[in-house]
């Protein structure tokens, strides 16, 4: 009985896995929802605006009026 369910167990465990995988790459079949390609590609973008907003800003919720160092 313990030997049938840790193969449950198991078997259980490893599908999620796999599902995991699939929908981190993108090749679950569902288009909606971003996956590891749709942050690589959208980094370049997102990159240099995080940027901007710590470095000139002054962080995220400390802004300056300005939006300048002094």
């Amino acid at each position: 009985m313990v030997n049938w369910y840790k193969q449950k167990l198991t078997k259980f465990f490893n599908d999620m896995v796999i599902e995991f995988l699939k929908h981190l790459f993108g090749i679950c079949g569902d288009h909606w929802h971003p996956n590891v390609w749709t942050v690589v590609a959208s980094s370049p973008i997102v990159g240099p605006m995080v940027y901007y907003v710590k470095c000139k800003c002054g962080g995220w919720f400390k802004h300056n009026k300005d939006c300048h160092h002094k």
